[in-house]
């Protein structure tokens, strides 16, 4: 999600985690990036910190049962190289116009001036992430593409040879 500098104001939501402010009826938390981004404080089809949310395929919004090859109902080469707030991008879709699936660029920035600590939250392993400012969320472990101890898969809106996030 992209606000300008400063708004909102801080709540705690507890265990230290706080909210920024509320978009499109969703919270967001300020972790002080320099591109300004805020982040949600949980996956899109949860409303908990170490929730999993919903598993969505890239460039498709409506979550499903099942996750194959012959499941996948778009064909990807038709889809443009980023489903940044398209009508492709789950986040956009099922939260609203201010928000949309991060992009690589976004994971690239979150790796690089964030502090990662795998942990648990209320029994769930995941990284907290703490930005320059202390503001953290939470990435929860979770879900049929959870890589060994310390891994963690996430996709971006970005397509590459590789668009997800892997931590490790």
């Amino acid at each position: 999600i992209k606000l300008p500098k400063g708004s909102g104001n801080q709540s705690s939501m507890g265990d230290g985690y706080v909210t920024s402010g509320k978009a499109d009826g969703y919270y967001y938390v300020d972790l002080d990036l320099p591109s300004g981004t805020k982040w949600a404080t949980c996956n899109v089809g949860s409303n908990l910190v170490a929730g999993p949310g919903y598993f969505f395929a890239w460039g498709e919004t409506i979550r499903k049962s099942e996750y194959s090859k012959e499941s996948y109902t778009l064909n990807i080469y038709d889809l443009p190289d980023t489903i940044y707030h398209t009508e492709y991008d789950a986040a956009t879709i099922n939260w609203g116009s201010k928000w949309a699936t991060p992009t690589k660029e976004h994971w690239e920035e979150l790796l690089r001036w964030a502090n990662w600590t795998y942990t648990s939250y209320n029994d769930i392993k995941g990284w907290k992430i703490s930005g320059p400012n202390g503001n953290s969320i939470f990435l929860p472990a979770v879900g049929s593409s959870v890589c060994p101890k310390g891994f963690l898969h996430y996709l971006s809106s970005s397509r590459s040879s590789s668009s997800e996030l892997v931590r490790g």
